[in-house]
């Protein structure tokens, strides 16, 4: 049987909170390097994103006029409703070319919906202008695609290097049943399990 003093000696073991960092360790953690992890996407991916980024660069933020940067979306939306369809046209087709790296309907859906509050916006005669001016969604629409497909990959690459470990720390039937395997033997995957 535990004694009072055992019991609280165990809860307050598994309950333990991290001690805060003196200023020593706040200092040394400053200048450790932290190591940087390079995700790598696929061939198709990186162009397919270096397609999306220009386009929306060139539509949203391609013209530099000194203390802004605009593009030719809310240039071309300054004529009221043609300017607004073509816009729109120009959009769907950054989508379109993202559609080709193969992301989700919930991506898709997202991107879509940017197009069209933009266009919407877009409509709205005066106001509508200004909004074109302050709303990229191209832009908006290129950094969630960059997100999704960097996201994609770390994960793939995670997967990948489980399965790598997984493959290596492979048991052998006699280890699982407790035996040691004699010398001279490799350990073998199962077979028939």
């Amino acid at each position: 049987m535990l004694t009072n003093m055992e019991m609280n000696q165990i809860a307050t073991t598994s309950n333990t909170r991290p001690q805060p960092e003196t200023k020593s360790s706040k200092f040394k953690s400053f200048f450790k390097r932290q190591k940087k992890t390079t995700i790598v996407l696929s061939e198709r991916d990186a162009r397919v994103l270096a397609q999306v980024k220009s386009r929306a660069k060139l539509l949203d933020t391609g013209l530099n006029i000194g203390c802004a940067r605009i593009g030719i979306d809310p240039i071309i939306g300054l004529v009221p409703i043609v300017g607004d369809a073509v816009t729109l046209l120009l959009a769907l087709q950054l989508v379109y070319t993202a559609q080709k790296a193969d992301i989700p309907k919930s991506l898709t859906h997202q991107m879509m919906f940017n197009v069209a509050f933009d266009f919407a916006v877009g409509l709205i005669p005066v106001l509508g202008d200004y909004a074109d001016f302050l709303f990229k969604c191209n832009d908006k629409n290129a950094k969630l695609f960059e997100a999704f497909l960097y996201e994609r990959a770390a994960k793939e690459a995670a997967e990948a290097e489980a399965a790598a470990l997984a493959r290596d720390y492979v048991t052998t039937p006699e280890s699982a049943a407790g035996t040691a395997p004699s010398h001279g033997s490799k350990p073998k995957p199962y077979a028939n399990v």
